[in-house]
């Protein structure tokens, strides 16, 4: 997944580095993203035209978040690779452990991807989808519309 940014000099394709985004993670990004916001880039890496990069969004006077890890945390995306660093070098583990975090963050709290039905809704699903119940319904209908 690509983000495009413009200005009046051209277009950037930028790539959030260490992501893998959910069509989720798209929405949210397009939500979260306003053409006036104050954005930087730390470079990691570049592959034919698109720039391997960890996005930092300025939120607020004082604070900051970085995408790439908020994404993670929302259980929007996965951590896959991080294209552009060395694997052998430390600053690829450093990352790759905070991309990391992030996710495992999310998998705590079962969010986006990571979220799993409870007991009930599982229990809803295998009733409905029981046959018997259906004729059922499809009796108590028919039964209905003669009285």
């Amino acid at each position: 997944m690509y983000i495009i940014l413009g200005n009046s000099n051209g277009l950037l394709l930028v790539r959030l580095a260490g992501v893998e985004l959910t069509s989720d993670g798209v929405i949210w990004l397009k939500e979260e993203m306003k053409p006036s916001q104050m954005i930087w880039f730390q470079l990691l890496g570049r592959k034919e035209s698109a720039l391997d990069c960890f996005v930092i969004v300025k939120k607020g006077r004082f604070s900051s978040i970085c995408l790439n890890e908020e994404i993670l945390r929302q259980g929007l995306g996965k951590t896959v690779c991080i294209e552009g660093l060395a694997h052998e070098s430390w600053i690829y583990w450093k990352l790759h452990k905070r991309l990391l975090q992030a996710e495992m963050k999310a998998v705590k709290k079962r969010k986006g991807i990571w979220k799993e039905e409870t007991f009930i809704e599982k229990l809803k699903e295998h009733i409905s989808n029981y046959r018997f119940i259906q004729k059922l319904k499809q009796f108590a209908i028919w039964l209905r519309n003669r009285l």
